[in-house]
């Protein structure tokens, strides 16, 4: 009776080893993940200094500058490693003028950035005050899969207007783009603190 017992339970446990060999493991798909970027350390020994233009600013070894064919002050900061152009122009402000006066350009720069409201999580705005060099303005930080992340103006609320935005030459994805956008964010950090108006 032992060894019949004994042999049905080698029997059960075979066709178990069996059945289980035969047997596909479920599948779970991997979820989806993007490249690790290796990113530099930060270095500026770069400075922006045209002689026909009245502000002087560090930037990023990373980055190249393209002056605009009109006007060299107008230029491009071009990030050729992550395909990435911080756009920006200058306005000699006119205070008489109301299409060329102080009002009129932080409006219209506040306007830009709020265009974005529509796909933004959220923006964040830092005042600049710098009173040792007459650098005034503000900084936008755009969350969320928009055209651009980051924009910012610059002034010295009577003379001098300057304006920057950040550009991706990609579809808006702000999983794929953030550790590069977290690494430009700290260049133009240091831009903005080393924006000086020439006297």
């Amino acid at each position: 009776m032992s060894v019949w017992k004994n042999k049905q339970f080698f029997v059960i446990l075979l066709v178990g080893v069996l059945v289980s060999c035969n047997s596909e493991a479920p599948y779970f798909p991997k979820p989806l993940g993007y490249h690790r970027v290796a990113l530099p350390d930060h270095e500026y020994t770069k400075e922006f200094n045209q002689p026909d233009c009245p502000f002087t600013y560090k930037y990023s070894n990373q980055a190249f500058v393209v002056p605009s064919q009109e006007n060299s002050c107008n230029h491009n900061l071009f990030y050729p490693r992550y395909k990435a152009t911080l756009y920006a122009s200058y306005v000699q402000l006119d205070q008489t003028n109301d299409k060329n006066n102080l009002f009129y350009h932080t409006e219209s720069s506040r306007n830009l950035v709020y265009e974005h409201t529509i796909k933004a999580d959220k923006i964040e705005e830092t005042l600049v005050e710098n009173d040792s060099t007459g650098v005034y303005g503000v900084t936008y930080d755009i969350a969320g899969n928009v055209a651009s992340n980051y924009q910012f103006f610059l002034t010295d609320t009577t003379d001098h207007f300057f304006r920057a935005a950040l550009y991706f030459e990609t579809t808006p994805n702000i999983d794929s783009i953030q550790p590069i956008l977290d690494y430009i964010k700290v260049d133009l950090e240091e831009m903005v603190e080393t924006f000086e108006w020439k006297k």
